[in-house]
This record gives C-alpha cells, structure tokens and sequence, in this order.
C-alpha cells in the first residue's frame, strides 16, 4: 500500500514539473513575439 501512494505522488511530481515546463515555454514564447513586435515597430 505504500508504495502505491509513493508512485501516486511521484506522478503527481512528474506532471506538476511538465506543467511547469509548458508554462516557461509560453511566458517564453510570448516574450519572444513582443520583441519581435518591437523591433518590427522601429
């Protein structure tokens, strides 16, 4: 029984971290079209 919540928690972990990793690459992203926009602007 252990071990089963060890493994739950341990997946939990593991998603919590992607989601993380997506959230970084759209801020990123999104940082990325505004200083294109910019430079486009002068």
């Amino acid at each position: 029984k252990q071990n089963k919540r060890l493994e739950y928690v341990q997946a939990l972990r593991q998603q919590s971290q992607e989601d993380l990793i997506l959230q970084e690459q759209q801020d990123w992203s999104e940082d990325k079209v505004k200083e294109l926009s910019d430079v486009s602007d002068e």
